[in-house]
């Protein structure tokens, strides 16, 4: 167990020993079981002879129920702007990937003036749209809460792919960083067209709706952190 690697090794013998025994099994003053949920057991422990046992670092029944839990499930982005930033290329993918996110917000009562969309030639271009986007509307009622990015690359015969995954990937997440914003990540990297067209309304579902759906629970969040 990773938790125990710290431990003495007469210790860590001790734990893994005793770990799955009911208690009336386990002498009393070396441990504790303190039960949280049905998923979670933690365990804590005293002394045994001379090796002190490092506690865990884990909040008791009581001061487990006053630790706050932000899920992001709570209030409405029918107030927040978002943008879409979608590729051009494997437009038959990212037709489908665009009509999925955009019903998604829809259904979150995001109303469609304030949803802008907007087209570039391929996942390349990607992060300086978004950069773009972001630059022009920091402030105001044209201010945009979160950026979807749409887009499909398939392997070819060379590494071509790999490295447009890399750059695109790594820029979009230092300018969420940057600019303090919400940019899902919703660039299909695939082997074969036919992968593309399953995570795209197929068998494994549509990448779109994650999109929207992951920037909508980013921005619940945020409203939930300031409510706090």
């Amino acid at each position: 167990m990773e938790i125990y690697r710290a431990f003495p090794k007469k210790a860590r013998f001790f734990v893994e020993t005793f770990i799955q025994r009911p208690r009336s099994a386990v002498p009393k003053p070396f441990w504790q079981i303190i039960n949280l949920s049905h998923r979670e057991t933690i365990i804590r422990f005293g002394i045994m002879a001379d090796h002190p046992i490092q506690k865990l670092v884990t909040p008791s029944p009581l001061r487990h129920t006053l630790i706050k839990e932000l899920y992001g499930t709570s209030g409405s982005v029918a107030d927040c702007r978002f943008a879409i930033v979608v590729s051009k290329y494997h437009n038959s993918i990212t037709q489908k990937l665009l009509d999925a996110a955009v019903q998604t917000l829809k259904r979150n009562l995001v109303v469609a003036n304030q949803i802008m969309v907007f087209w570039v030639p391929g996942a390349w271009e990607i992060p300086t749209a978004v950069q773009r986007t972001l630059e022009n509307s920091q402030t105001g009622d044209d201010k945009i809460d979160a950026v979807l990015t749409l887009g499909c690359v398939v392997r070819g015969e060379t590494t071509h792919d790999q490295h447009i995954n890399t750059t695109v990937s790594n820029s979009l997440g230092q300018i969420s960083l940057d600019y303090k914003t919400p940019v899902a990540f919703g660039v299909l990297t695939v082997n074969t067209m036919d992968q593309a067209i399953q995570r795209s309304g197929g068998d494994v579902g549509n990448k779109g709706i994650e999109v929207a759906e992951a920037a909508i629970h980013m921005l619940l969040l945020f409203k939930e952190m300031q409510a706090k």
